[in-house]
């Protein structure tokens, strides 16, 4: 009789054992899909994670917060010269492609001097954004994330 419930005991185990090990796995993949359905940009994905390993000096938030500037690419279609302007000041034209710094704020694309309609695009960490003029102004909207985000 002991050598049977001892068997049964050993199967019963085994079986849960298998089942705890099955359950463990599936959580494992479920936690890592979900947290990298929060990486929505790798750039800001290794900062992170490198300004954290890395020496004080290599924290990108430091840079973004003492200027509250970003590098915009712009580039129409077809290749017009509309104007980039910032609080009334023009920050430049777009022509065949511009790469321009632009502070946080409201920035407007100026495509009132040219008669046929021209989408501009602007491409920011890989990103492309487009916008259509049809000889008229458009604006957006440029905020800064916080350190806190990073």
């Amino acid at each position: 009789m002991r050598h049977q419930n001892s068997g049964y005991r050993s199967s019963l185990l085994k079986k849960i054992e298998k089942v705890i090990i099955r359950v463990a796995i599936a959580c494992t993949v479920l936690l890592a899909l979900f947290q990298l359905r929060f990486i929505t940009d790798p750039v800001e994905f290794y900062l992170k994670i490198a300004g954290d390993i890395d020496t004080p000096a290599f924290k990108y938030s430091q840079y973004v917060e003492e200027d509250k500037t970003v590098t915009l690419y712009f580039n129409t279609n077809p290749v017009s010269p509309v104007l980039v302007k910032q609080n009334g000041e023009i920050l430049g034209v777009i022509g065949q492609g511009l790469e321009i710094k632009v502070k946080q704020g409201t920035v407007d694309l100026d495509a009132s001097g040219i008669a046929y309609p021209v989408t501009v695009d602007i491409i920011y960490n890989e990103k492309k954004h487009s916008l259509n003029l049809h000889g008229n102004i458009k604006s957006f909207t440029l905020e800064v994330k916080s350190s806190s985000t990073l």
